[in-house]
């Protein structure tokens, strides 16, 4: 541990770190979705923002802590990460990512390392995607598998016509009900008519 901090250039600890957590969070912040095959819910955002705050936040705090640098060279190293990790997120929002489908394809043919190489089927899921005059079909087609990768199995449905018939339901049992309610109405009705008949004939006589 240093007893004394010697002047010196800004830390590259804290460009890196607050310039990766700040660019973060313009991708958090000022984007509708972080990656464009999968969908990012409000929750899952909060999850990536608390993570880079532990991991990435605390870095130029803990060298002025261990005497490394002081407060006005990591001051320097923020602000010079902070404005690259702007510039950087500007040009890839605005202009870069038109171009970002080649460069996948460009890696993908790359045959380093083994098998089909290091970065076979590599998918650009940058979002925005490209326009349809920079679109690569190769990437179009990655990135749909990707995404149906990651949704849920649907679910299996049996055919209308191979469906069973419904079971009697309590409205088709008080149907019925009306119906034999009324037949035995009729009946009441003809008997009494026939008695009436009856009597009429009995009184001519």
């Amino acid at each position: 541990m240093h007893s004394s901090v010697k002047p010196g250039p800004s830390p590259s600890c804290a460009e890196l770190s607050i310039g990766l957590w700040w660019y973060i969070q313009l991708e958090v912040f000022f984007k509708k979705e972080l990656t464009s095959t999968g969908c990012w819910s409000v929750h899952n955002k909060l999850v990536v923002v608390g993570v880079v705050y532990v991991l990435l936040l605390p870095v130029p705090f803990s060298r002025v802590v261990l005497h490394d640098h002081s407060w006005a060279q990591v001051g320097v190293g923020a602000l010079v990460g902070a404005t690259v990790g702007t510039l950087w997120f500007v040009l890839l929002l605005y202009k870069g990512h038109q171009y970002l489908d080649r460069l996948a394809d460009f890696l993908a043919k790359c045959k380093c390392c083994w098998g089909q190489g290091l970065f076979h089927q590599f998918v650009n899921d940058y979002y925005p995607l490209p326009d349809a005059s920079h679109i690569s079909t190769h990437q179009q087609q990655l990135r749909r598998a990707r995404f149906l990768v990651g949704m849920p199995a649907p679910v299996a449905t049996t055919p209308r016509s191979m469906q069973p018939s419904p079971v009697v339901t309590m409205g088709s049992d008080q149907t019925q009900l009306s119906h034999q309610t009324r037949a035995t109405k009729e009946e009441s009705q003809k008997s009494q008519d026939s008695t009436q008949d009856n009597d009429d004939a009995i009184m001519n006589v």
